[in-house]
Formats: C-alpha cells, structure tokens, sequence
C-alpha cells in the first residue's frame, strides 16, 4: 500500500479506538479477495499480510470477533480456490512423487493461513476443517475416477494396474519393515552389544543402590524388547511362535552372558559390590520367570495353538529359561560362597587374636605396669599444663589481665545458643575508618525482646539501654562516656530504633580485650536501676562497611543479654583478685565486676546520673519530714498552754 493510504487507514483505525491486530486482519482480508480489474496486487502482498499478522500483538484480540469472522470466510474461499489452481496432477494412484512436491509449494500460503495464531482464540472461525474436507473431497473423487477407469478396462490390464498401485502403496511399508530373519538377527546384535556396554557402568564408585547400574540396564532393554514385540501384533500363529522362541533364546543368552561376566570381573570387586553384583544376578533371574510369559502374551498365544504344539511349545519355552536361570543362580551363589570363605578366614583369625589376649595377660603382668606408667604420664601432662598456665597469667600485666578477662566475656557472648524465650538485644553495628588512623563506630540500637519483671511491686519493666566501651584502663570515662537511650515504659519488647557513634583509635580498635558492652537495665524511679543482663561485642570482629547509608547499612545481630556468674571469675580474674590489695586498678575492676554479680545493679559512680536523682529526692525527702515534724511540735506546745 502507498504511504498515503496507509497513514489515512492508521488514523482511521486509531480514530475508531480499534487494537492495531484489527487493522492487520482487514488487511489480509482485503487481499484475499482482491478482485480490482485496474489494480493488481503484488505476488508477495498476501505473505507480507501473513507475516505481518503473524508478528502483531494479540492483548486486544478479544476485540477482533467481527474481524476474524470476515477474515474466515475470505480464509475458506482462498483455500479452496488455492487447492483447485494448484490440482493439476493426479493423486491417485501416487505415482508422480515429484509432481506431489510441486503441489506442496503451490500450496503453502493456504497452509500458512489455515495454521494462523489467530484461530487459536476463535476457533469456530477456523478453517482447519473447510481445508481437510476440500484436500478429502478433491482425493475422493480421484479415487471414484480411477475406478471407473479400472471397470473400463479388460480384466487382466486391471488386475495388473491395481496390482502395481497395491505395490507401490506397500514399498513404504516394506522398507521400513525388511525381512523378519534380518530383524530378528539385527535385534539379537543390539540386545548384546547394549548388555555388554551396560557392563561398563559397573566400574562407578557408588555403592548406594541394592543392584549394580549393569542391571537396571540390562532389564530396561530387554523390556523394550518385549515392548517391540508385542506392538508388532503378529496375526499368524507360527510367525510369533518362531519370534517368542527366538526372543526367548535372545534373553537366555544374555542372561548367561552376564552371570559370566560377573563371576570373571568378582576379583575386581570388593565385598560390597560382590553382594551387588550376586543380588543383581538374582533380580534379573527373577525378572525372566515372572514377567515373560506376561509381557511376550504367551499364553494367549498357546491357546491359539493345537493341544500338541502348544504343549511342546510351552515346555521347550520352560526348558530354555529353566536351564538359564539355574547356572545363573549357581553363578550368583558361587559368587557368595567365596566372598564368605574369604571373610570367615578373617574372622578366624580375628577370633583367635581375641582369645589370645587374655593368655598373654596372664603370662605376662607387664601389661598392667605399662597402663600404670600411661596413667601417670597423663596425670603429669595435665598438671603440667595448669601449672604452665598459672605462670603465664602471673607474669601479664594487670592490663592484659583485664584485656584477657573481657575477651572472655565478649567469646562467652558469642558462644552463648539463643534460646527462644531467652532475653536479648537487636542491633546493627559497623565501623568505617577516617582519616588520622581513627574508627567511627556506628550502633543501632533498634530493641530487645523477652524481658523479665525486675519491679516486683509496679508489676512493670522500663527498660532502657546503657552503650559503652570497655575496658576503662583503655577508654578512660571522662573521654569516654556511656551513652543511653530512651527509657521505654511498660513493656517486656521494648523498640528503640536509636543510632550512636563512637570514634576510636585504630590501635585500640584492634587490641585484643577491647569491648563493646550493651546493658540493658530496668529503671527504677524511688531507687537504683536494677541490671536485666549484658552483650559483649569485641571491637575486632566488628564488621566493616561501605558507608553509613541505608543501602550499605549491617545486618541485624541479636544478643543474648547474660547475668555475671561465678564460672567468669577463674582465671585472669582470680589473678587480679590476688592482686588488688596492691594494685589500685586491679581492685577498682574487681570491685566493679564483683558489684555486678552480687547486687545485678551497676555501681553508684557508674550511673551517676540516677544516684544524683536518688540523693535530691532524699534530700527533698528529709526536708519535708523536718518542717511536718516543727509544725506538729509546734502545735502541741500552743495546745497545752491554752
């Protein structure tokens, strides 16, 4: 189409709100009847149309019913009319096979419209039906033609006119079925050449399975086999007797043909495998006896037979697979046997070392000396190395001691299982590092879960969670002081969602012992605050990130939050213990930690903030008892003078 025509069909289209597939089916209708005596049509107009069709969207084809039924009717009148111009040979007899292809390229436009997308949607347009019934008809007529062409002629020139259309409407059929003796013969090659490849599988080092892979193979082709045959469907009763016999004898050979190879390959094996391998021997034997006759119709066919021959025949099929199953069977148990022999001489000579060791004893009273002198060197070892431990945490610094027992409690947190109903703390935690070889520390304290009631009197638990790095011989709290969050009332799961930042040196980052220590703590308004449990994070295992944006922000961590206990005071803590009576850091931490664990409430000089709340409303308290208790002297005196 011109361009101009085209553009005013577009706006015609997009003015009447119609799916561009609309315009494309119009389109291949129009051609299909062109009957303009002025302007004719290109010879690819219609495939253009086709293909243009073909690659439209189909989302708006619901409203195209009006358009496919018009396209349906343009459909049937073009295939008809494309069948008819392009019938200019005789189908019947097939004689002409070239003349059969000139037909089919004549008459693929009418196959490209009648396989269109489009009748998918509507069906009932299709003309799938019209195309079949007009190719019949056109056949069935030349059929009806030839025949009476046939009555026309004397009967020997139509016996060998019809004799040589049978021919060749067989030579399909014959090629592709040759004689019985060649396929029999080329099955019988296959089913070998398969049963000895599927011996190669044997070698694969798995052993999982309860027959070797050889197996499942060798029952899967001769399944096939009985599967080919029974589609043959054999009408002549000697025919399939002769196919089944020779069937059978297939099977029993290769049967054999595989119990052998197994017995000549059981050196090879190893135990397991052996046991496989006389297992699989078995399974395939009991295959053979169950299923053939069901899976070859023997029986059928031996009711089909004379009582005589049917009688041979079925104890000459039994003698075959009888025969063939026992040396099987002999093979699998010869298989069995010296797999037993070997290992019972084993045995026996395990048994016999057993019973020997008590005579040797007996002979012999070294034995027990030498389980005494095993012993003590053990008991050497062991107190040898306690004592080799005792000197190394006496000769560290009080330093390091301190550094040694936080590391203990930052492992103790992350070895600690979180159970389900167990306390514990939500954060996100990173660092990035700046410039002048320092950290910054961002935690993100978002909210912790199961906490107890501590305030047995409100019944209530205000929670509130205390940041802070230790230990205080590294961060010094006047450069380092705790941060808090907001106390949440009333709540067991309380939800902070707040963000802190610490900025460190890089040297005290890394050193090993430095913590982050996360307290969550119940606030009390009339006294202290008592402790709910601490997480410990040590500051080398903190993660590194990108930045501190949402997109590069950590992952959730949850942890455990634990009351002190007396299993953490061994070790370095017990050296600094020997060591506060003259060493005023080591008592300020044991001091500490020992506050801790006996009172489950951080000191006063921790938590200044509430121990100076508590003194003023002491204070305040004091205060208004004095001025009730001059008020009510006061009154009295004024009392008794009247």
């Amino acid at each position: 189409m011109g361009g101009a025509a085209d553009a005013i069909l577009y706006h015609s289209f997009n003015f009447s709100n119609l799916p561009y597939v609309y315009r494309r089916i119009m389109i291949l209708g129009v051609f299909l009847e062109w009957t303009h005596d002025k302007i004719s049509l290109n010879e690819r107009a219609v495939s253009y149309a086709i293909t243009q069709l073909r690659t439209s969207s189909h989302i708006d084809i619901d409203k195209c019913f009006l358009a496919s039924c018009r396209l349906s009717l343009a459909a049937d009148h073009f295939i008809r009319k494309t069948l008819h111009s392009a019938h200019a040979i005789r189908f019947f007899p097939p004689i002409a096979h070239n003349s059969l292809m000139e037909f089919g390229r004549k008459i693929e436009l009418a196959m490209s419209m009648r396989n269109l997308e489009l009748w998918r949607h509507f069906p009932s347009h299709s003309p799938f039906e019209s195309f079949g019934d007009e190719l019949r008809q056109i056949i069935h007529d030349e059929v009806v033609i030839w025949i009476e062409e046939q009555y026309e002629l004397d009967l020997p020139k139509s016996v060998r006119s019809i004799s040589y259309s049978l021919s060749l409407l067989a030579e399909p059929y014959i090629s592709f079925f040759p004689d019985k003796s060649k396929e029999q013969k080329s099955l019988r090659t296959m089913c070998r050449n398969l049963t000895l490849r599927a011996l190669d599988e044997d070698n694969d080092t798995t052993y999982d399975e309860r027959v070797l892979p050889s197996c499942v193979n060798f029952l899967a082709v001769h399944k096939a086999l009985y599967e080919d045959f029974s589609r043959l469907q054999l009408r002549n009763t000697s025919t399939a007797l002769m196919c089944v016999l020779k069937i059978a004898l297939t099977v029993a050979d290769d049967l054999l043909l595989y119990a052998k190879q197994m017995k000549a390959e059981n050196h090879r094996f190893d135990s397991n495998k052996r046991m496989l391998a006389a297992n699989s021997i078995d399974h395939i034997c009991k295959f053979v006896q169950n299923n053939t006759s069901r899976l070859l119709g023997i029986d059928a066919l031996l009711m089909s037979l004379p009582e005589a021959e049917s009688y041979q025949a079925n104890s000459t099929l039994h003698q075959i697979l009888s025969n063939t199953v026992e040396q099987c069977k002999s093979v699998s148990i010869w298989i069995v046997t010296s797999l037993c022999e070997e290992r019972s001489e084993t045995i026996a000579k395990h048994c016999h070392s057993i019973t020997q060791v008590g005579t040797k004893r007996r002979k012999n009273l070294c034995d027990y000396e030498m389980i005494r002198r095993i012993v003590q060197a053990d008991e050497i070892n062991s107190s040898t190395s306690v004592l080799m431990n005792a000197l190394y945490l006496n000769s560290s610094s009080t330093k390091e001691l301190i550094q040694q027992y936080y590391t203990q409690l930052a492992d103790r947190s992350d070895s600690t299982s979180l159970q389900t109903s167990m306390p514990h703390i939500r954060i996100r935690i990173g660092y990035v590092p700046t410039t002048n070889q320092r950290v910054i520390i961002q935690i993100d304290v978002l909210g912790a879960s199961n906490l107890p009631i501590l305030d047995h009197l409100a019944k209530t638990c205000d929670a509130y969670c205390r940041i802070e790095v230790l230990p205080h011989i590294i961060f010094p709290l006047e450069q380092f002081q705790a941060q808090t969050t907001m106390i949440q009332k009333e709540t067991h799961n309380p939800t902070w969602d707040e963000h802190f930042q610490l900025m460190v040196n890089e040297d005290c980052f890394y050193m090993n012992g430095s913590v982050l220590c996360l307290s969550v703590l119940e606030h009390e308004v009339l006294g202290y605050n008592d402790l709910v449990g601490q997480g410990f994070v040590q500051l080398s295992r903190i993660p590194r990130l990108i930045s501190f944006s949402k997109k590069h922000r950590a992952a959730i961590t949850r942890l455990p939050l634990l009351l002190p206990t007396k299993e953490q005071f061994i070790g370095p803590f017990q050296v600094l213990v020997e060591r506060s009576a003259k060493d005023v850091t080591a008592k300020a931490m044991c001091d500490y930690e020992r506050y801790l664990h006996d009172y489950h409430m951080l000191p006063p000089y921790a938590d200044r903030s509430n121990t100076t709340r508590i003194l003023r409303r002491r204070s305040t308290f004091k205060k208004l008892m004095m001025h009730a208790h001059i008020r009510r002297s006061a009154t009295t005196i004024l009392t008794s003078s009247s």
